[in-house]
């Protein structure tokens, strides 16, 4: 639509966005950890939670580090070919705790400085006011939840490709390690794939 009907000098709202990670140790599976006493953790991981992303509000407080940019789009300028990627990141741990989840969310811009107007930023993160659009949640299978320490950092590299399944389906891939604070990996390298 943008090609075909955007006047030359004409603008695009939202014009700009970006895509954040942070890490959390939110997990909706956590209840089944421990049901009054009883590991039923095999419940939660028939959820299918672990497959599909999860899109709810979660809670600032189960933070493990800040959010990160791992992605940017001028929606001006990008084509479909944009919108399949794999980008790298890099997360400080802030707290001690188990990482249970990767958190995604995203800003868009609506800039009209360019024809003398304003900047409004719409935000997802878990530290701004929610909105509709929640946040992503990305659990991790039990097995792959690890105990990090501040101080320590999850690099990695994450995937997004549209499914072929429908027009706003995707398939993300997260492929992390944990580095202790001397840069020494600590966690080896793990995948995981979930759809959204």
């Amino acid at each position: 639509a943008r090609d075909k009907w955007l006047v030359s000098g004409g603008v695009l709202l939202p014009n700009r966005a970006s895509l954040q990670l942070r890490l959390s140790e939110h997990s909706e599976l956590a209840f089944w950890d421990s049901v009054y006493g009883f590991d039923m953790a095999n419940i939660g991981a028939a959820s299918n939670l672990e497959v599909e992303a999860d899109v709810r509000v979660v809670p600032a407080e189960a933070s493990l580090s800040a959010q990160a940019t791992f992605h940017e789009l001028n929606l001006m300028t990008c084509s479909e070919a944009d919108l399949d990627f794999s980008a790298p990141f890099s997360l400080q741990v802030v707290r001690d705790g188990t990482l249970r989840s990767f958190i995604g969310s995203f800003e868009t811009a609506f800039d009209l400085t360019a024809v003398g107007g304003r900047s409004l930023v719409l935000r997802t993160g878990v530290d701004d006011t929610p909105t509709h659009w929640q946040q992503t949640i990305f659990h991790l299978r039990a097995p792959e939840r690890v105990s990090v320490q501040s101080g320590e950092t999850v690099r990695g590299t994450i995937g997004v490709a549209r499914a072929t399944g429908g027009r706003r389906d995707l398939d993300v891939s997260i492929q992390w390690s944990v580095l202790d604070t001397t840069g020494s990996v600590r966690v080896k390298e793990r995948v995981q794939l979930w759809k959204v």
